[in-house]
């Protein structure tokens, strides 16, 4: 996986178009994607984020 496929926190949440404040609390709570600390900082995959995003859409597809 290259440096590109992988966003800190900020640009995750971003992506996601959540605050950091929310992504940070789902990452808390084990709702959200799958987040991991390198040097205490706190990163996201781009895989991880679309497989989210794809439950996300499932789930509201099933629930409709």
């Amino acid at each position: 996986m290259a440096p590109t496929d992988r966003l800190p926190a900020a640009k995750a949440a971003e992506y996601l178009g959540f605050t950091t404040k929310t992504l940070a609390n789902m990452r808390s709570a084990g709702t959200g994607p799958a987040g991991y600390k390198i040097g205490g900082r706190v990163w996201y995959d781009l895989r991880d984020l679309d497989t989210y995003i794809a439950r996300c859409r499932a789930a509201t597809l099933v629930g409709s």
